[in-house]
């Protein structure tokens, strides 16, 4: 069957509100926090409980996102920031009146944490006001992470849509201990984990939030005024004094070769092995990624939720097979284009993503198929013209 080549692109213009948040001298209640460099990085325990947690950068004075908007919390929070060339450490003190009445049940990774209690740090590495990483942690020291973008657009929304957000996934690390009074939690995230800009002055600023929800008090804290948008990025507050330039951001080349034996026997046939045989690769530059695959094997990957579908809108399950989780997200527009999760039987594909100048970028190429008829090559595009202006495509060929 031959394949005819269909070429769709769809390009928009967004003018946003006045962002103010780049310009130090126009925002005169800008939280910063300046990071303290450590020769001794802690033991990731939850406990806080060593001397290099006491020289670290601190920060506290959380309001109320919900219920009573800019008040203060009525339990207090401190956050703690040290890092090394490799990490950043973050540790959360989460002071509570009554630990008895702690929620925490979710030991699932990339839980929601719709009732428990939990903490969260965010990050704008770009310091672009609109896309950042999170981290998460509840009680349990369940962990979950996030690449949002665009202020929360590719957030959960409803059961059917849960967003692309939940999608991205790191290595890092996370772990909670209790107290009798309070609770605590540690992050630890290699600085490999992030993308950011390499070739600016020796030290940059990035922005970054605080986050704390406790459950008990129906109670949702920040640590910057966020105003209505809990995913409002223009308004975080500013992390100061990385030496970006000496941090160790390289990442070896990634091999990830694979192999199955199958017996396989029908009817009067003999009995037959059959092999099958795969492999990932991945090369990292300092802004950009390149992810290369050949006949992969998904079988590791967590099955979808059995749902029940009673409306005329099709369910949107979150990505989860590796070769299409980062920058899935730039294929995401009001009119869908692209769902990857209609790309099955991937035989072998490749990917470039990363961030060049003011634009996000990702370009997707695969064939997929029981005998690889259906051939899709995407590219995704997002980017500030302006501060105040964001541009945005997709185009795909099939």
């Amino acid at each position: 069957m031959k394949i005819k080549p269909i070429l769709i692109l769809i390009v928009g213009v967004i003018i946003a509100l006045p962002i103010n948040n780049w310009c130090e001298a126009d925002d005169p209640v800008l939280r910063k926090i300046e990071a303290i460099e450590t020769d001794t990085p802690p033991k990731i325990d939850g406990k806080l409980d060593e001397l290099c947690w006491q020289k670290a950068a601190q920060a506290g004075d959380f309001i109320q996102f919900e219920p009573l908007t800019g008040e203060p919390a009525t339990q207090a929070t401190k956050v703690y920031l040290l890092y090394d060339l490799n990490r950043l450490y973050i540790g959360f003190e989460c002071f509570k009146a009554d630990m008895n009445i702690l929620a925490a049940n979710s030991t699932r990774r990339d839980s929601f944490f719709f009732s428990d209690d939990h903490v969260e740090v965010l990050i704008d590495t770009y310091l672009d006001g609109r896309n950042c990483y999170a981290f998460s942690l509840n009680p349990l020291s369940t962990q979950t992470d996030r690449r949002i973008i665009n202020e929360g657009s590719n957030i959960r929304r409803s059961s059917s849509d849960v967003g692309s957000a939940i999608s991205w996934d790191c290595d890092w690390d996370g772990h909670a201990a209790r107290y009798d009074d309070r609770w605590t939690a540690e992050f630890s995230i290699p600085f490999a984990e992030l993308r950011f800009p390499k070739n600016q002055n020796p030290h940059a600023v990035w922005g970054i939030n605080f986050w704390r929800n406790d459950e008990s008090k129906e109670e949702e804290q920040s640590w910057v005024d966020l105003a209505s948008r809990q995913y409002a990025v223009s308004r975080f507050g500013h992390l100061t004094n990385l030496p970006v330039d000496k941090l160790v951001t390289k990442r070896p080349i990634e091999i990830k070769p694979y192999g199955t034996v199958k017996p396989q026997k029908i009817g009067d046939e003999d009995l037959e092995m059959k092999a099958n045989t795969g492999v990932d690769l991945r090369y990292s530059f300092s802004s950009l990624t390149m992810d290369f695959t050949v006949d992969p094997d998904f079988a590791q990957i967590e099955a979808d939720p059995d749902l029940v579908n009673l409306t005329d809108i099709p369910l949107r399950f979150p990505e989860e097979r590796p070769f299409f989780l980062e920058g899935n997200e730039l294929f995401q527009t009001p009119v869908e284009l692209f769902y990857s999760r209609r790309v099955e039987d991937l035989l072998h594909g490749g990917k470039v993503i990363g961030k060049i100048g003011d634009y996000n970028l990702a370009i997707l190429s695969a064939q997929a198929g029981p005998e690889g008829e259906t051939f899709s090559t995407g590219l995704g595009f997002r980017g500030d013209l302006d501060r105040g202006i964001v541009a945005g495509g997709v185009a795909r060929s099939v």
